[in-house]
């Protein structure tokens, strides 16, 4: 019976050690093809040697390697990637997601920058060796690139030097070594100067911001289609290319355009072309817990209204607009998550509330109100911590009959009540639209 035991184990060990083998060459050809297609250098594993992927890239130094934390059979191993910048930024710059133990860290005199963006704030932990330039720094385009790469990616991390990330265990895809490469030293990019794809996107955020999705997704997809310098083999230069040279790979559209036109074409009422957007992303960032639920999310397709309701006796409105804002945008809350409680809880539902007017424009067609004309009134109507953006207010985006314009056109900055219907949500903007609306007051206090 020993004799079978032994034989029984020898024939256990050779075939474990066969497998292994061979899980670790063909770890080797995904990473080596990996490093062919990015322009880079493959170092195989070798007993006591790790495999590496590293060269220069674009001006960039990338590194693809693994490491081990603990020992014995608790250890655990890591697939690590690193791109580090040509020049170091000067900023003393430390961005991390925020953790659990982070309030009770800072509360004991540990440094987390508040930059002013509430969302920011509350999901990245800022260091910094001169606030008022790291404030400076993180613009509203740079905030969206990093908080999309921090917050959904989690293992993450900007300094000064690069951008790094890991994740458990080793990875053993080449298309997901390419596009984890790819898109960090794109954000390493963009966070080395001022760059035209950043002013495109701030501009985007800001039309988006005052309750015009359609206009921002116009601006948007017309910064896409831009003519770009052709594709070129990915080699690696000596030196950061002049702006005209930067090559395609850099300028294409990346996962947070991608992200950014999908949520304005479901505020467009196109789900089916969002899907194929977010499809799109999720193919480039397979981790992407947030793409991954707007891919799953079913497909409903809705049209605008395309008249306001008629008038008729309703009920008086039960809905409290803290009571709403207050439970559709707390800090954490995901546009996805907004997005799903909205439509539970709160779309159809009447409104009647007020809020500070702030803009009124007339419109012959809106993507959310349909195709009758009208006049779009922006009104704040709560303000709640976090917003992408930046900014700490809810606003209501209402639809008035065009009379409306000339009507309240003296009351901007004014107080009034309004009547409505919501319609749908922006959870990124922290904007709610209301269908049908009519003015039912104006007070005079002026804010």
């Amino acid at each position: 019976m020993e004799v079978f035991v032994v034989v029984f184990l020898i024939i256990l060990a050779v075939f474990i050690f066969f497998v292994s083998r061979s899980v670790a060459r063909s770890t080797d050809k995904a990473w080596a093809e990996a490093a062919v297609e990015l322009g880079l250098e493959f170092r195989p594993s070798r007993l006591m040697r790790r495999r590496v992927i590293q060269g220069r890239h674009f001006g960039y130094n990338v590194k693809v390697t693994t490491f081990t934390r603990g020992s014995g059979k608790s250890s655990s191993t890591y697939t690590r990637v690193r791109v580090r910048f040509p020049s170091n930024l000067g900023l003393g710059l430390r961005l991390t997601r925020e953790g659990f133990f982070t309030p009770f860290a800072t509360m004991l005199g540990a440094q987390d920058i508040q930059v002013g963006d509430s969302g920011f704030d509350e999901n990245v932990l800022v260091k910094g060796s001169d606030p008022a330039a790291v404030r400076k720094f993180l613009n509203a385009a740079r905030r969206m690139r990093i908080q999309r790469f921090l917050v959904d990616q989690g293992t993450g991390s900007v300094h000064d030097r690069g951008v790094e990330w890991h994740t458990r265990g080793v990875i053993r895809d080449r298309q997901r070594i390419v596009s984890r490469v790819r898109s960090m030293r794109r954000l390493a990019w963009f966070l080395m100067g001022e760059r035209k794809g950043d002013e495109d996107l701030q501009r985007v955020l800001e039309v988006r911001g005052e309750g015009r999705p359609e206009e921002a997704l116009i601006l948007l997809r017309d910064t896409r289609e831009r003519p770009v310098p052709e594709s070129r083999p990915e080699t690696p230069p000596q030196e950061v290319p002049a702006e005209e040279d930067v090559p395609r790979v850099l300028e294409e559209a990346g996962v947070e355009e991608q992200f950014l036109e999908g949520e304005l074409l479901l505020l467009a009422g196109r789900p089916s072309e969002a899907r194929e957007v977010f499809e799109q992303a999720l193919e480039a960032a397979p981790e992407d817990p947030e793409i991954r639920e707007w891919v799953e999310q079913p497909v409903e397709e809705t049209a605008p209204p395309e008249v306001a309701p008629p008038e008729k006796e309703t009920p008086p409105p039960s809905l409290d607009v803290d009571a709403v804002c207050g439970a559709l945008f707390p800090p954490e809350a995901s546009s996805f998550q907004i997005h799903r409680l909205f439509e539970e809880r709160y779309k159809g539902r009447v409104v009647a509330w007020s809020g500070v007017l702030r803009s009124l424009e007339s419109y012959s067609y809106d993507c959310v109100f349909g195709s009758d004309p009208g006049t779009r009134a922006v009104v704040e109507v709560f303000e709640v911590e976090g917003g992408l953006f930046g900014d700490s207010m809810v606003s209501a985006v209402v639809q008035l009959p065009p009379e409306a314009l000339e009507a309240l056109q003296e009351n901007k900055g004014k107080t009034v009540d309004f009547e409505g219907c919501l319609e749908k949500v922006d959870g990124c903007m922290r904007n709610l639209y209301v269908s049908g609306g009519k003015c039912t007051g104006v007070r005079e206090e002026t804010v």
